[in-house]
């Protein structure tokens, strides 16, 4: 009896403790220092069939893998204006079989893409309360790096600076005063000028040329308050 007890008024406090948070706490109010990140990481395999012109099945996997730092200041409640540093790294491996009646040529080619973006943002929270849906945006510049080896081992490496923007929908969830969750979509966008080279035994061809990235990106992640 003892025990059912203390049990029951340590539940007790421990909820009237969660519930006054709730009611009484904006994380997100004025004069808070928030730092966040958040990661996404994407895996996806196709297989073509056409066994008419190929000898097996055309194999593409494609993999993707982004990580999000942010810090800055509330200067009113629930808005936020910060810096935010965004790297995106992309993967491609292609492997194409023999084609039918010319043995012999089957062929696997690669591409490794990562983006660099860094730039101001602001994002506003609504609600009081630790359930907080937000909207963001962030624009800055960016930078580019593209390494693609086709089947032949021609090489194609590709460099570009440029400048980006990213806009956010999501909703955070504080545990307490200084622990937030975050789940959110974003739709990321760069535009490059681009510098490169295209090379192989004997030869290497210098080109320019215009590159543009976008990406819609689901993301998990935590903030941090002080």
């Amino acid at each position: 009896m003892k025990y059912f007890s203390f049990t029951l008024i340590l539940m007790l406090f421990l909820f009237n403790g969660v519930n006054s948070f709730a009611q009484e706490s904006n994380p997100t109010r004025k004069g808070r220092l928030l730092a966040d990140s958040d990661f996404s990481y994407n895996s996806a395999d196709s297989k073509t069939s056409n066994h008419a012109l190929f000898s097996d099945d055309l194999n593409i996997d494609h993999n993707q893998f982004s990580i999000d730092l942010s810090v800055g200041y509330t200067i009113i409640d629930n808005l936020y204006l910060g810096l935010r540093l965004f790297n995106l790294n992309e993967s491609t491996t292609t492997e194409t079989p023999h084609t039918d009646g010319t043995p012999g040529v089957a062929s696997t080619s690669t591409e490794e893409t990562t983006n660099l973006f860094f730039g101001p943002s602001i994002r506003y929270y609504f609600l009081d309360k630790n359930f907080k849906p937000f909207l963001g945006v962030t624009g800055g510049l960016s930078q580019m790096n593209v390494t693609s080896v086709d089947g032949d081992g021609v090489t194609f490496d590709q460099t570009g600076n440029g400048i980006g923007y990213n806009f956010e929908v999501g909703f955070a969830y504080f545990v307490n005063d200084h622990i937030g969750l975050e789940l959110l979509y974003r739709n990321h966008n760069e535009n490059h000028d681009v510098d490169g080279t295209v090379s192989g035994t004997g030869f290497e061809i210098p080109f320019t040329a215009e590159d543009n990235v976008n990406a819609s990106i689901i993301s998990i992640g935590f903030i941090v308050g002080f």
